[in-house]
């Protein structure tokens, strides 16, 4: 989608956006076109109040010669109170637009009197919103579906403070970019995307941006001693990747980013039900969240040095498939012994913690990772979870999760979970005893034995998989949680140096 900031509005445009206060009164920019109209918007709105506090869009027919559609947006009785709301409000236009069949549109998007925030600010997430709305992934269509073809191409934004709005944008838009790059990945099939194919389409989308890519295969991870990555993929006729991501927008040590990239989770030898299987293709969505978090960063010139790992596997069963009760030795020399081998994710994600405290030292440490289906039970597709060894890392990244509207609830990380991991035959065990619940928990404890003193947070994302239904700024399909979250908390970071 392309989006423009003007002051004044085009000639003629095939649509009109139009908000109103919560009374359903003009704001001040659309009152003055108005007036050119003779009251004509004014009219058409007159008893649009607000009823509730969601967003209502209402189609009309537009004045004779203005346009040939006109919508009145009432942002709801709260108005709009921050930027999630702002985003919510550019996505539902482009919603309603696109039901419309509208190629493009002009709006005039402002806040009241009394709104948090600026007109420019509101522009610009409003923007954001519209644009994360507007995205589409429909390549394997030989023809379009008939509500897939109101595409919106381009959408302009009215206001008076035109020039910030678009600075604030170009500081969006590489986000913007990043989510769309980690969809892309989420939503392609298991058989197109494999852990060597990931890694040469994140390479050929950041090495031209400025990011340095290295692909470890498979000798290299073998010599490394990465035996838990290793056995997850030894079943798979696609083999095993450690994709090395590193932006140098900053001096000092890294912040480090870790992703699970589970290009397809069969669930090994412990098969899952055939049920939902299909979904398992997005079981690397925290990987792609890593590699958009670096197309934003490299887009933005972010002003820090940030470090992006993705552990990369398919999981099948096989002959040579690892097994319930098999001892693997990890790239940091503790010994795990494996029970369940559909609890994949952590055993990559021990070597490529492991890896990353071993090679790059960071002062702070992030993992995404669709991980457990406990985590799903607590929070359901609303919240991920956290787990985190540091307060301060924890308090900055729940920041970021209000900053961004990509909701986190912190989850505890005792010391009781990693007692419960002991295994009679090698350092740890996997996975609790059955008679153990809260997996994600002792996840996230297992992996917090494999990152030494480094702050740390372990994102558990398993419920953000695939946006089961098209609302607020996601489509069907993966909806590339984790960037701009993370991307919020880059921001923060590079505020405080």
């Amino acid at each position: 989608m392309r989006i423009r900031f003007e002051t004044k509005p085009p000639a003629r445009p095939a649509a009109l956006a139009v908000a109103t206060d919560a009374e359903g009164r003009l704001l001040p920019a659309a009152g003055r076109l108005d007036r050119r109209l003779g009251g004509a918007l004014a009219k058409a709105a007159r008893g649009f109040r607000a009823k509730q506090d969601d967003p209502q869009i209402l189609a009309l027919a537009a004045p004779k010669g203005l346009a040939a559609q006109l919508l009145l947006i009432r942002p709801g009785r709260k108005g709009v109170p921050d930027a999630s709301a702002a985003e919510t409000l550019g996505a539902r236009t482009v919603r309603a637009l696109e039901a419309l069949h509208v190629g493009a549109a002009v709006a005039f998007i402002e806040p009241p009197a009394r709104g948090k925030l600026s007109a420019a600010e509101l522009a610009a997430h409003f923007a954001l919103g519209a644009r994360l709305a507007a995205y589409r992934f429909d390549r394997y269509r030989t023809r379009p579906r008939a509500e897939d073809t109101g595409r919106v191409e381009a959408l302009t934004l009215v206001l008076e403070d035109a020039r910030r709005a678009a600075r604030l944008w170009r500081k969006r838009a590489p986000v913007a970019a990043g989510v769309e790059l980690a969809r892309d990945l989420g939503n392609e099939p298991g058989n197109v995307i494999t852990p060597a194919e990931f890694c040469g389409r994140v390479a050929t989308a950041l090495a031209p941006l400025g990011v340095e890519v290295e692909i470890l295969e498979e000798r290299r991870l073998l010599r490394l001693g990465m035996n838990a990555l290793m056995a997850v993929g030894q079943g798979s006729a696609n083999r095993p990747r450690l994709l090395v991501l590193r932006w140098r927008g900053g001096a000092g040590r890294p912040v480090a980013f870790v992703g699970k990239g589970v290009t397809f989770d069969s669930g090994g030898i412990s098969i899952k039900k055939a049920a939902g299987m299909e979904l398992m293709k997005s079981d690397m969505a925290g990987a792609a969240a890593v590699a958009g978090l670096f197309a934003a960063l490299a887009r933005g010139k972010a002003p820090v040095h940030a470090v992006g790992i993705a552990a990369l596997v398919e999981n099948m069963p096989a002959a040579n498939a690892f097994r319930p009760g098999d001892v693997v030795r990890s790239f940091a020399g503790k010994t795990v012994e494996v029970v369940d081998t559909d609890a994949e994710g952590r055993m990559i994600l021990i070597d490529a913690l492991a890896y990353a405290v071993a090679k790059f030292r960071p002062v702070a440490m992030v993992d995404l990772a669709t991980l457990t289906y406990s985590v799903v039970a607590a929070l359901g597709d609303i919240y991920a979870g956290m787990f985190a060894n540091d307060d301060a890392l924890a308090a900055r990244l729940l920041a970021a999760s209000t900053k961004s509207g990509e909701k986190l609830w912190r989850l505890p990380l005792d010391a009781e979970y990693l007692a419960n991991l002991k295994s009679p035959i090698a350092d740890l065990r996997q996975c609790a005893p059955d008679e153990h619940y809260a997996d994600a928990a002792h996840a996230a404890a297992l992996l917090g034995a494999f990152v030494g003193e480094t702050p740390w947070a372990h994102l558990d994302i398993a419920g953000k998989m695939a946006a089961k239904d098209p609302v607020t700024e996601h489509n069907l399909g993966a909806p590339g949680y984790g960037v701009r979250l993370l991307a919020a908390y880059v921001e923060d970071l590079a505020a405080r140096e």
